[in-house]
């Protein structure tokens, strides 16, 4: 209803700030740990250290449970 579109829109749109920085905050977290990731292989001599640091950034992304699986 007209009534509370004003304060729906208000909402959402704090809604929709808080979800862009969570993102971004998880962006940056993932792309730490993958660097961290890339090194840390790099440094022992792995094979197919591209890939491997892809899977970690992606899985790096779902937020608590990702980072236990991008470490095993």
């Amino acid at each position: 209803p007209n009534k509370y579109r004003s304060k729906a829109e208000k909402i959402l749109e704090h809604v929709d700030e808080i979800l862009l920085s969570f993102f971004h905050g998880q962006v940056t977290i993932a792309s730490l740990v993958t660097l961290m990731t890339f090194t840390g292989l790099y440094a022992i001599g792995i094979e197919n250290l591209v890939f491997i640091t892809l899977i970690t950034f992606f899985l790096s992304l779902i937020p608590f449970l990702g980072t236990f699986l991008a470490i095993i």
